[in-house]
């Protein structure tokens, strides 16, 4: 007889991430704040220092690095594990599954991170990203006999080789953040009964701010080829030109600046665009409240490479802002014509409509503005995205997973 799902309510869950914290990364340091507000415990391991040591507790909350073992202390937690054959022999397991991906640089933490959390009595070891928080999680999850999870979010599933189809059979369940990436890692030969879609959840209860400027269009990502700078620019020539005022900002860095200034010179647009630089999320969030219309025009890369679904648009769809995208990925599972304007990617003239129709049409923008507040409050809060993983977690304990 199945156990009743109540009987294995998930209360632990160690969060081993490659780097924590990272200001760009908002959506862990906020679903391992909603995890916590709904009364789990969450231990953050991060892997390396980020470099962001100066962010301020209050913003990132507890966390420990790999990085802090010493070596006479990972010495002693190792021969402690050794004390332990059934831990050795599932983490040797492990390691064939990953190949032994980054063992000789993470395993002198390992031990040490895995006996700690065995102290804390932890339920499971989730991770963000396909990359080395994942396998470190995996030979954490390894010793202490506790099912292991990820989230995958784009190029950590977009530019993988064959490798990861093979890393995630060492981990119990994948998570990822939209049905497009079910479909991509099907084609990798990932089991479609081995993930669950979660996305990234937002902060619905923010009140939705007036519009104070309705000429003003925003734009927010790291100013790198996918998210399609360029074709913002030039779409944008068309629209200073019908519509009367219109202004441009874009909020973000990154190695494109230099070329996407240049460009927006070269289309004689300077006096309408902005360039803001990479801002903090709280001042980032004033910006998309000073504007009608937040606009991102996403591409897919040669190499394959492209965002999945932005949390910009869904921090923008949940403040009633008209939003203009492309169809890249799972953006259209968030962005459709009763929410906003969704047109194709590497075409500057339909971006160019849209954000005419989305400036000129108060009334038009307000509707598919409201629809698609509904839609994530609905659906992507914070609260439902911590829930569906704390069902999926309590799932796999209840399956006895790596018991």
């Amino acid at each position: 007889m199945p156990v009743p799902a109540a009987q294995h309510d998930v209360r632990a869950i160690a969060y081993v991430l490659s780097e924590y914290p990272v200001v760009s990364q908002t959506f862990v340091r906020d679903e391992i704040a909603a995890l916590r507000a709904a009364g789990r415990r969450v231990e953050v391991v991060s892997v390396d220092r980020t470099g962001e040591d100066r962010i301020p507790a209050s913003w990132s909350g507890p966390y420990t690095t790999l990085d802090d073992v010493s070596w006479p202390r990972a010495v002693l937690d190792a021969l402690w594990w050794v004390a332990r054959p059934r831990a050795v022999a599932r983490l040797v397991r492990t390691l064939r599954l990953t190949g032994g991906a980054r063992a000789r640089r993470v395993l002198k933490g390992v031990p040490s991170a895995a006996r700690r959390l065995a102290g804390l009595d932890v339920d499971v070891c989730h991770a963000h990203f396909g990359w080395t928080g994942m396998v470190v999680a995996s030979y954490v999850g390894a010793l202490l006999g506790r099912p292991v999870t990820v989230t995958l979010h784009a190029a950590d599933i977009y530019l993988a080789g064959p490798e990861l189809a093979r890393r995630l059979g060492a981990v119990d369940h994948v998570v990822t953040v939209c049905e497009y990436n079910v479909r991509r890692l099907a084609a990798m030969g990932v089991d479609p009964a081995r993930v669950t879609v979660v996305p990234c959840g937002v902060d619905v209860t923010v009140p939705v701010p007036p519009v104070p400027d309705p000429t003003r269009v925003v734009s927010v990502g790291r100013l790198v080829p996918k998210k399609g700078m360029d074709v913002l620019l030039e779409a944008f020539r068309e629209v200073v030109d019908a519509v009367p005022g219109a202004r441009l900002e874009i909020v973000g860095e990154g190695p494109e600046e230099q070329r996407l200034r240049a460009l927006t010179d070269e289309l004689g647009i300077g006096g309408h665009v902005t360039f803001a630089g990479a801002l903090g999320h709280d001042e980032t969030l004033a910006r998309v409240d000073g504007a009608a219309v937040f606009a991102l025009a996403c591409r897919v890369l040669a190499n394959g490479d492209s965002d999945a679904v932005p949390v910009a648009i869904r921090e923008a769809l949940v403040r009633e802002r008209g939003v203009v995208t492309t169809d890249v990925a799972g953006i259209p599972e968030n962005v459709d014509d009763e929410t906003g304007w969704v047109v194709p990617s590497e075409d500057p003239a339909a971006v160019a409509k849209a954000l005419v129709e989305a400036l000129g049409d108060p009334a038009l923008r307000a509707r598919k503005g409201a629809a698609a507040r509904r839609r994530q409050v609905e659906h992507y809060s914070l609260e439902a995205s911590a829930e569906r993983l704390g069902r999926l977690w309590s799932r796999l304990v209840a399956a006895g997973a790596r018991r």
